[in-house]
């Protein structure tokens, strides 16, 4: 898995976090996720596992939003005015889903 980069973020990238979350393959101590309401799942990421107590600021911030038990999109939260976000093509025309995007 690559750290995303703070400037640029690809979509592949984004994609690729939505997969390995989707197959619980994040090491347990790599992510701490904090369920924020049936749909979306707050997930702090390290690159690493953190060994440091201060490494524990170094965490990329997501957002999942959950279908049927499966992440359809995510938000990766770059901080007060930068965020980028994705959702699963076969997502993305689905009304209840733009409506919430549009907020």
């Amino acid at each position: 898995m690559q750290a995303l980069g703070v400037l640029t973020v690809k979509t592949s990238e984004l994609n690729n976090y939505i997969d390995i979350y989707n197959l619980g393959a994040f090491c347990t101590s790599q992510i701490v996720e904090t369920k924020l309401s049936a749909t979306v799942v707050l997930a702090d990421i390290w690159e690493k596992p953190p060994i440091e107590t201060q490494d524990a600021t170094s965490s990329e911030r997501f957002f999942f939003i959950i279908e049927k038990n499966e992440a359809i999109g995510i938000v990766f939260d770059m901080g007060v005015q930068n965020i980028h976000w994705l959702m699963k093509p076969s997502w993305r025309k689905k009304e209840s889903y733009i409506a919430l995007l549009r907020m």
